[in-house]
């Protein structure tokens, strides 16, 4: 974005010289500035035209003397002011993005932590799985959609986790005494 600002400063640093040839060469009064510019070297008058093309982009210092200027200066002044809203909207949508997918992932890991404790899960088992999302969060940065937080585990953390839980039914049952 910020080479889209430099390169729209050039081209309005290039036409506003070009409306000023014009001026002059119609013997108008021309942009006050331009005088002092116009004997310089041709690395000089182009910086100082692409300060001006900058600056009439972000709508500061420039004091045109003809309608013609003023026009260009009015056209240039929007379009800077519509450059930045774009530059401003892309870098808060960036921010905006970023920040939503860690307070998805805390979301996330609130509804686990509830569930396990609901659960009575041991706080060993707590730790593990608590332990497993934050590697996977490190390493992927990816959440899954799934219902069931216990069907995102990896097999030999889900078959210890329904061992956990199911432990209570297994002692009771008569077939596996």
């Amino acid at each position: 974005m910020v080479v889209a600002l430099l390169f729209v400063s050039h081209w309005v640093a290039c036409l506003f010289i070009f409306v000023c040839r014009l001026e002059l060469a119609g013997n108008q009064e021309v942009w006050p500035s331009f005088y002092e510019i116009e004997t310089n070297n041709l690395n000089e008058q182009y910086m100082f035209s692409l300060l001006t093309g900058f600056l009439m982009l972000i709508g500061e210092g420039i004091d045109p003397a003809t309608l013609t200027e003023q026009a260009f200066v009015f056209t240039a002044s929007v379009t800077g002011a519509i450059l930045m809203a774009v530059i401003i909207g892309n870098i808060s949508l960036v921010l905006q993005n970023a920040n939503a997918l860690g307070t998805m992932y805390q979301s996330k890991m609130d509804v686990i932590n509830d569930s396990m404790r609901a659960m009575n899960i041991s706080p060993r088992l707590q730790r593990k799985t608590v332990a497993y999302y934050e590697l996977l969060w490190k390493r992927q940065r990816a959440l899954s959609t799934a219902t069931s937080f216990i069907d995102e585990l990896s097999p030999p953390l889900r078959k210890e986790l329904n061992m956990d839980l199911n432990t209570e039914v297994i002692y009771r049952c008569d077939l596996f005494k």
